[in-house]
């Protein structure tokens, strides 16, 4: 959970390559623990990072995450990320606009 913690402070400093190196030993660390909220969070986490960069790798890391078989309870993790998702999205608008 330590490297997802620090992905995320990395992530809101726009640090993209350290919060995913940090999201990726997150998944690690979570898959060798047996950890499948944790996998699923950091895949999700890794989608929504790369929402604002490359859409194919976002959809890529969100169907891994669909996938994923969790018992656990996502109900908040899901809140959290799909803010996420919806600021990524803004974010990208954002650029394309500025782009026209």
């Amino acid at each position: 959970k330590l490297y997802y913690a620090r992905g995320r402070a990395y992530e809101t400093l726009g640090e993209f390559d350290r919060a995913r190196s940090d999201y990726e030993s997150a998944l690690d660390t979570a898959h060798t623990a047996s950890d499948g909220l944790m996998e699923w969070q950091s895949m999700m986490a890794l989608g929504a990072l790369w929402a604002e960069r490359d859409y194919g790798q976002a959809g890529e890391w969100f169907r891994r995450a669909g996938d994923l078989d969790v018992d656990a309870d996502r109900g908040a993790a899901l809140v959290e990320l799909a803010g996420r998702v919806q600021e990524a999205r803004a974010v990208a608008g954002g650029r394309r606009a500025a782009c026209r």
